[in-house]
Parts: C-alpha cells; structure tokens; sequence
C-alpha cells in the first residue's frame, strides 16, 4: 500500500516547484510554497520608513517517489534566508525588516524580496504487511526559492499645478498671487503610477488638512505663505500673496511754479497723470489682473510780473497814484484782467484755484475710471512675469494707457467749461488775495490825509465745478 505522510507548515499564495538537488543522489519533485505578509500590508511605506516581512501557511511537498514510498521532515534542520533586488540586501530567517531611505540602499522604487529555504526529509515504506516501517537516509534539499513578494518605497516626485488646462511643473515660488484666489496643486509619487502609503501624501502649509494627491488650494491671506506636501520627502512652493484691492483716490501734488518778469498773461497747464500698476495673479481663472498702486496729478503754474507796479514793494507816493491803484485794484474782478497795479501773490491765488477746478474735476471721473482700468487682464500662461503682464495690459486700444489718456481728455474737456472771464471764480480768488493790498494802500492814503476809494469787494468763490458734469463712459 502506498502511504503518503505530508509535513504541513501552510498555504502559500504563489507556489513554486522544483526538482530539488539532494545529497545522496536521488531526485523528486519538491514543493516549498509559503504566503509572504507585511507590516504595513499593502506593502508600500514611505521612504525612510521600514517594512517587515515574514513568512505564513507554509507548504513543502514531495512528490515523485518509488511506488510504496512517502516521506517525512522527522527532526531535519529547517535554514531560512531572504533577499532583496537579488542580493542588494539579504539577511537569515523567515522574517526580515527592511529599511530604506534616501541614502539606504532601499530608496524609493519597486522592489522584490525573496525567501529561500534548506532542509531535508527521510524516505519511508512499509512491509507488505503494512505494518513494519522502514525510514531511510535523510535526503538534503539543498537552498530552494520559497516566495517573492514585489513591494514599493515611495516619495514625493514633483508638485505639479494645473495651468490652462495641463499640470505644469511647480516652480520654488509663485509670486503676485491675487488674495482669495485659487491654485490646483497635484502631487506625483515616485516610482510612476504607485500607490500612496497610508497617510500620505501628507499636505501642510496652507493646504493643511486637505488629502488625496489633487487639491484646489486658496489664499485667504496676504503675505508669504507655502503649500507643502510630505511622503517620505517633503516638496514645497513658497507663494507670495498681495494685498486686498483697494480703492485709489488721485494724489494731488503740490502745484510746480515759474515766475519771471515778462508780460502777458499767467498759466495753469496741468500735467500728464502718471499711474504706478502692480499686477495680481488669478491662476486657476489663467489670468493677470491689473491693479493701481497710485496715481498723481499735477500742474504747472507760471506767473508774470511784468506790466504792473506792486503796491507793496513800490507804495504809491501821490494822492494821485493811491486814488488809481485803489481803483483799478478794486476792479480786478469785475474788469477780469491785471490793470496797472497788481500783487503777485494775488495772480497765484488766481491759478491755484484753476487748479482746485482741475482736481475737483479728476477726482469727479476718476473713480469710474479705476474701475475699467481694474476690469483689464490678460492670460497667466502668455506671461512669464508681472512686469510682462502689466505692459501687455497698458498696451492697445482697450489698455489702460489709453483709458488715462480719455479720462485725462474728459477732465480737460470739463475744465475747459468753467468760465475764466470777468466776474468768473478764478478772478474771485485773485480779488480776495488783492484786497488785502487795496486795503494797505488806503491805510496809507489816510495817513498821508489822501482821499481814495473805500472798502474792498469779496466776491464768492463756492462751489468751484459748478456746470453739470459731462457724460463719460471710460
């Protein structure tokens, strides 16, 4: 009868056979299979982290011996040894722990451990009587593949951000970023296409809290921030984050003055707006946002002094002369022009309110103005920079170079309505800053016991933009 005894150690998920070398010549087929488990199971960690493995539901067989022949383990000697990448690290017994890391010789990729075995078994067989055992001399398995298991060390290999509709690689920093705006990072494992170890890809920064490996990340304040993303190695971007949008008024510089001492009449010509842009990046939307950091108005003032005598510095020394500088000083502002006598401070006063008009006048259509200049963008992905973008949205029919240049025009188109004649504000002014040197004069007159004119106009001067404002659509 023949009678098969099987030493049992377990079940084994990728079997192996092999004709097994023995030591006293013979030869059968010998089946050593076992299950490999790991800690953590998947068997994927983070690199520099360690994995265990060892060997369950063991199975070893023999098959292929002489009719009326089985086999037995009895008291043999069982060795166990393990590899990694075939032989890159190798250790005994039928458990390992693996290490890896950056500078291991595990580092992050796709491995393979493999265990191998040593052992024997006795020959045996009955009587014909099925009664008398006979065990004969132990045959050797010399080291005989038990199991592999492939398993998978991973980090971080890139952080990406969608851009225009394509993940793009991440740069070191991302700057002028618009606050509240939003960014789609994706993180990328290596090796290609592996699974995350459990609590990973670890998100911080201002993504902390987030999981999975594709996130939409946004910028609630202002100031640098990072987003960073950690699975063994860490890989992070800086990103810089402006200010909140804020509404700009015009900053009025003081007026430039010119005097000299020709004749004819004073100016106020005012000066080109000059605008100061910053640029905010809206990611996600693929767009530059233009901004206005400030922007300044200004005029140039030149006042004449030739063609009058100044009752201040060259007093009148006459009856005569008092009686004609009070009268025709008197009626500066109903006759609208400089007639004889004259103080310079009074043709300052004259255009400063001029400029009063101009910058009631840009003050009134600025705000609209801003809005549409803030309305302009133009494509993240056309534009390397901040600089690159703000030139591209000055640029064109539609750019705010142009929308300085209608809005400069309405204002001037304005001005140009507010009356500059007899009797008008601006000769108002001059009258009010006169007066006091009319009234210096006839001092004078009554200290010398001359008779001249008494008393001084004062004339008002509200309300500086008194017309309806002009339509403007910038």
């Amino acid at each position: 009868m023949n009678v098969k005894l099987t030493k049992v150690f377990a079940t084994l998920l990728a079997a192996a056979a092999f004709l097994a070398p023995v030591s006293n010549g013979l030869a059968a087929s010998v089946t050593w299979t076992a299950a490999i488990a790991s800690d953590p199971d998947p068997a994927n960690v983070p690199e520099g982290d360690s994995i265990s493995f060892w060997l369950e539901d063991e199975q070893f067989d023999v098959t292929g011996l002489p009719d009326g022949e089985a086999w037995t383990h009895s008291d043999l000697t069982t060795e166990y040894r393990w590899s990694v990448n075939d032989g890159a690290v190798t250790g005994d017994g039928n458990a390992a722990t693996v290490a890896s890391g950056s500078t291991a010789t595990v580092k992050a990729g796709n491995h393979s451990i493999k265990f191998e075995g040593k052992t024997g078994y006795y020959p045996i067989w009955f009587e014909e009587d099925n009664t008398t055992q006979h065990t004969g001399a132990p045959v050797y398995v010399d080291w005989m593949a038990i199991g592999s298991r492939g398993f998978t060390v991973v980090k971080i290999d890139k952080l990406q951000y969608k851009l225009n509709g394509s993940w793009t690689d991440a740069p070191g920093s991302f700057s002028d970023i618009g606050l509240l705006t939003t960014i789609t990072f994706r993180v990328v494992p290596y090796p290609s296409g592996a699974s995350w170890p459990k609590d990973c890809p670890l998100w911080g920064g201002t993504a902390e809290g987030v999981t999975g490996d594709t996130n939409q990340i946004i910028f609630p304040d202002t100031g640098g921030q990072t987003v960073s993303v950690e699975c063994g190695n860490t890989v992070s971007a800086g990103v810089a984050v402006d200010t909140a949008n804020t509404v700009v008024s015009v900053i009025w510089d003081t007026a430039e003055y010119t005097q000299n001492s020709t004749t004819g009449n004073c100016t106020a010509v005012p000066k080109q707006f000059t605008v100061n842009y910053t640029a905010s990046a809206d990611i996600d939307s693929n767009k530059w946002m233009l901004r206005i950091l400030d922007i300044h108005g200004g005029i140039d003032i030149l006042v004449r002094t030739g063609g009058y005598r100044n009752p201040l510095t060259n007093p009148p020394t006459t009856e005569a002369e008092a009686v004609d500088a009070v009268t025709k000083m008197k009626a500066y502002y109903a006759r609208g022009s400089v007639s004889g006598w004259h103080i310079t401070s009074a043709s300052r006063t004259h255009e400063n309110y001029h400029y009063t008009e101009w910058s009631l006048t840009g003050s009134h259509y600025w705000p609209s103005t801003e809005t549409a200049i803030e309305e302009i963008t133009t494509t993240y992905h056309d534009h390397a920079t901040e600089a690159s973008a703000i030139t591209a949205m000055r640029s064109g029919g539609t750019g705010s170079d142009s929308k300085v240049t209608a809005y400069k025009s309405i204002c001037w188109s304005y001005w140009d309505t507010l009356a500059d004649a007899a009797g008008s504000r601006p000769y108002a002014a001059g009258q009010l800053a006169l007066n006091p040197a009319i009234q210096i004069v006839q001092a004078l007159a009554a200290t010398n016991g001359w008779t001249v004119p008494q008393g001084v106009d004062t004339p008002s001067i509200a309300n500086p933009c008194y017309k309806a404002w002009l339509p403007y659509t910038p």
